[in-house]
């Protein structure tokens, strides 16, 4: 009634798509093919070379890089549609790790994730290591922007978002999604299709085609006409 433009931010299921100026839908949603919709192959992000810079900063304060390439991994947890099974992670581990032997290591886990895997992954030689239970310092963004290779579970859909759009890492994807045919899933296989992520079988991949999300913004500012 104002003539206000409005943008919906993720698939506004329930609505009349066509009441909206503009829709910036997930391409894992499948959207419709209104003039208005511009499917999003991640979830949003802005990278902002500053907020890394003070990540790498930051993170330098808390461990010294070697000369090494760094190989990361980013552990999620349990959830609706993922389930971590210790002997999984240990079997990925020891693949890593055996894959991987003149680089540095660099852990993170998060909030979710279950104390089993917590004692396990502290059992491994990891360069730098972050228990998310002890301690709440976030070394994400310099691992996106250091490191060589980024190992990271499945669910974690905004870590993946993050290293897909950001850095120049490879991406390796950690499955632990129970739902095959869930979104979650299609997320992935998305991904995979377009060389953005390799799914991690005991064999690294050279999946490394970073999303440029610029002509995402281009085109919702062209439909919002500002």
């Amino acid at each position: 009634r104002r003539g206000i433009p409005v943008v919906a931010v993720l698939y506004p299921s329930g609505y009349k798509k066509m009441n909206f100026d503009c829709i910036l839908a997930p391409s894992f949603d499948r959207p419709l093919p209104y003039p208005n919709i511009i499917p999003v192959p991640v979830n949003l992000s802005v990278p902002d070379e500053a907020f890394y810079a003070e990540g790498v900063a930051a993170f330098r304060q808390h461990h010294t890089p070697s000369a090494r390439p760094a190989v990361a991994v980013i552990i999620g947890g349990n959830s609706a549609i993922a389930k971590m099974r210790p002997e999984a992670m240990r079997r990925d581990l020891d693949r890593v790790f055996a894959m991987t032997p003149d680089h540095e290591h660099w852990l993170t886990t998060s909030r979710r994730t279950p104390p089993a895997i917590e004692a396990l992954v502290e059992s491994y030689p990891f360069d730098y290591k972050l228990i998310y239970s002890r301690d709440k310092f976030n070394p994400i963004p310099a691992f996106v922007a250091l490191s060589e290779r980024i190992f990271v579970t499945a669910e974690s859909t905004g870590m993946i978002s993050e290293a897909v759009t950001c850095g120049t890492a490879h991406v390796e994807i950690l499955m632990n999604i129970k739902k095959e045919h869930s979104k979650f899933r299609r997320f992935i296989d998305d991904l995979e299709r377009i060389r953005a992520v390799h799914v991690f079988d005991g064999t690294l991949g050279q999946a490394n085609h970073k999303i440029d999300l610029a002509p995402v913004y281009e085109k919702a500012r062209a439909l919002l006409k500002i």
